[in-house]
């Protein structure tokens, strides 16, 4: 519950930080409440015979590196997806079906990738598909710069949709072998859901902060009218593309290409 309640109030309280500032009080007040919880959830958990997440793992080289980085890719994940999303029912006018239908390329094109991703790295190794995965996201993500009011969706959006997906197949399969290298087979569960519970948080923290981005850039544009959302949208896609960079970075530098026979047994039937 103190894990849970102290990222909803981080998240909260960037989110209204977006129309009062930093310095308001309500802000202030969800921001000390979350530094509180989350403060209450390490001291339980360091005194719980049974904790949910166990200190040897954060000791784990691989697994703080791999977690952090599926954080930081989730973050430009969900932005792609949140304000893509906005734009095309927005700007383009289309319907919430229609958006959600818009990106099945990607998705398809996401399994595709991830099918394939665990035999790549395996050949050029872990942190290297990583960073050439994020590296590839964050291309993609550059490449939603093109969106304007009356942009075509199969020659502006397709492109980046597609290079995205390939960038997010690419890394996530990567970024859980990294995570789960090296972790003793009673905590292989401890580690795989330690993934979801990055990435979550990665999503819930990061879009908060994109979406105060945004909407200060919006706000700041004149004229007002489509141009100025789009301008709050594109300054969003930089930040989640330098991320992406942020994230290829740490993988070269933190995280080390484990031996074959540290890989978890669904990994390593599944690169043969």
């Amino acid at each position: 519950m103190s894990l849970t309640g102290g990222v909803l109030a981080l998240a909260y309280g960037v989110t209204e930080a977006t129309g009062r500032g930093f310095a308001s009080i309500k802000v202030l007040i969800a921001l000390a409440l979350s530094a509180a919880l989350l403060i209450a959830f390490v001291v339980v958990e360091k005194h719980s015979s049974q904790p949910l997440l166990p200190g040897r793992m954060l000791r784990l080289r691989s697994v703080v590196a791999g977690n952090s980085v599926a954080a930081l890719v989730s973050v430009v994940m969900i932005g792609a997806v949140f304000f893509n999303s906005l734009y095309l029912q927005e700007i383009l006018g289309y319907s919430p079906i229609q958006a959600g239908l818009a990106w099945l390329p990607q998705t398809v094109l996401i399994m595709v990738v991830s099918n394939i991703g665990a035999r790549i790295a395996m050949k050029l190794g872990v942190r290297t598909l990583i960073a050439f995965g994020t590296l590839v996201l964050g291309a993609g993500m550059l490449l939603f710069l093109r969106t304007a009011p009356e942009s075509d969706y199969v020659t502006v959006l397709i492109p980046a949709m597609l290079v995205t997906g390939i960038g997010v197949g690419l890394g996530f399969v990567s970024i859980t072998m990294a995570a789960t290298a090296g972790v003793p087979d009673r905590d292989q569960g401890i580690a795989s859901g330690l993934i979801g519970t990055a990435q979550q948080v990665g999503m819930a923290v990061g879009l908060a902060i994109l979406v105060n981005i945004a909407g200060s850039v919006t706000r700041m544009s004149l004229p007002q009218g489509a141009g100025a959302v789009i301008a709050g949208y594109h300054q969003a896609f930089v930040i989640a593309a330098a991320i992406s960079v942020l994230a290829a970075i740490v993988a070269l530098i933190v995280i080390r290409r484990p031996a074959a026979r540290h890989l978890p047994a669904e990994l390593a039937l599944g690169i043969r």
